[in-house]
């Protein structure tokens, strides 16, 4: 049965744009992001943009500035640390959930085979499909519309590890992935949550790793 991957509004694809770029320090403290520059950036129109500034002003990302978009505020490793441990819960419980829930499994396997038809081809830009297809899947599965909404506002995508090259990262995901939905499909509970919070420790590390690289390229060297 051929069931539909769940796709998140406009308005949060943009924000997990400008959350994933914010959190690993690509935007600088103070850094004033326009609508028209992030809608030409994001292929969208101003709407989902001026939507997308609005919920990460929320979270504590960006300061709104009237009729001149938005300001990137400073992010610590405590905010990255935060924001992983949300997500680790949720994602974890979105598991298990979805273990009660075989009918909607079929997503999941399609999410699986996505990844590893661009494992196999290398593709880095299809498996970050295949990525978001896979977490998303699983909240679909999980038959919580509410955690699937809280889900989608944490949403910060595929976090590229700087110590190996992109096609050994996707590989290394896709196994995570699989260890993720083979504990799923054995209704194990424990190995569910346990193999998503390896995953998003993973992601974490990374995220942490490029925020400290990024800093120290910013920080003023002495003369």
């Amino acid at each position: 049965m051929n069931h539909q991957i769940v796709i998140l509004p406009a308005r949060e694809q943009v924000a997990a744009v400008l959350r994933r770029a914010i959190l690993s320090g690509e935007y600088r403290p103070n850094e004033l992001l326009t609508l028209d520059s992030v809608a030409e950036i994001c292929g969208v129109s101003r709407t989902p943009v001026r939507e997308a500034f609005q919920i990460l002003a929320m979270e504590g990302l960006l300061e709104l500035r009237p009729n001149r978009g938005a300001m990137v505020k400073d992010v610590s490793e405590d905010f990255i640390n935060d924001h992983y441990d949300v997500r680790i819960l949720m994602e974890g419980e979105a598991c298990v959930r979805a273990i009660r829930h075989p009918e909607q499994w079929d997503t999941i396997r399609q999410a699986i085979t996505l990844g590893q038809q661009a494992c196999s081809r290398q593709d880095v830009e299809a498996f970050n499909k295949a990525n978001n297809d896979f977490h998303m899947a699983i909240w679909q599965a999980s038959g919580s519309e509410k955690l699937k909404s809280f889900l989608g506002q944490l949403w910060n995508g595929l976090s590229l590890d700087s110590y190996i090259s992109e096609n050994e990262y996707i590989s290394v995901v896709q196994k995570e992935h699989e260890a993720i939905s083979q504990a799923i499909f054995t209704a194990d509970k424990e190995a569910a949550r346990l193999a998503m919070r390896h995953h998003l420790e993973h992601s974490q590390e990374n995220l942490l790793r490029q925020l400290a690289l990024h800093k120290r390229q910013q920080t003023p060297q002495e003369p």
